[in-house]
């Protein structure tokens, strides 16, 4: 487990198998997790964190490696954007944001994004915003998205954002996401 802020831990995402960033924030009464990953290792993390308090699980999107471990833990609310509850067949669909205060502060947005349709983002205390893979593009780029995308990220209230499958720190300041996004979009066809 790794630590990024006092209420932000996490299980790093690894290749064999293939498994996201598992997210832990932990409040008052709630142990939030953002996305559950794949694999024996990020399900003995999620077991082992904070056993005694009921789970809030938000996935960022639908694929399996963000969502394998989804079947294997308990928990009493499930938050999904639109095609991941069509994907898993399963979740609260989270179409305007959801703001949670339990000790932490936590917003919860749906966006699009140029990597699988939609997402969620979670921000943490208006200081860390957690995207999964939103900005990793697919095969063809949706421009419509990648505007969306981009303007919706450079409206939150956050002043990092970290993206999954990020080896190391990765954690990025808001300003330098936004102009790497802007400079990539406007050359790509």
């Amino acid at each position: 487990m790794e630590r990024i802020s006092t209420h932000i831990q996490y299980y790093p995402a690894h290749e064999t198998p293939l498994s996201a960033d598992v997210f832990f924030i932990e409040g008052e009464k709630y142990l939030y997790i953002y996305d559950t990953g794949a694999g024996e290792g990020a399900l003995r993390a999620i077991e082992a964190l904070a056993p005694e308090k009921e789970r809030v699980v938000i996935l960022s999107h639908y694929h399996d490696d963000h969502t394998a471990n989804l079947g294997r833990i308990k928990y009493s609310r499930l938050l999904v954007g639109n095609l991941t509850a069509k994907h898993l067949e399963r979740g609260e669909i989270v179409e305007e944001p959801i703001t949670i205060d339990d000790g932490v502060h936590l917003e919860i947005f749906p966006c699009a994004s140029v990597h699988s349709g939609g997402s969620l983002i979670l921000t943490v205390n208006r200081k860390y915003a957690l995207i999964g893979d939103l900005v990793y593009p697919s095969k063809k780029l949706n421009r419509v998205f990648a505007r969306l995308m981009t303007e919706a990220l450079e409206s939150l209230d956050a002043e990092f954002f970290i993206p999954s499958h990020r080896p190391g720190t990765n954690i990025i300041p808001k300003a330098l996401l936004i102009a790497s996004l802007k400079k990539r979009f406007s050359t790509q066809v």
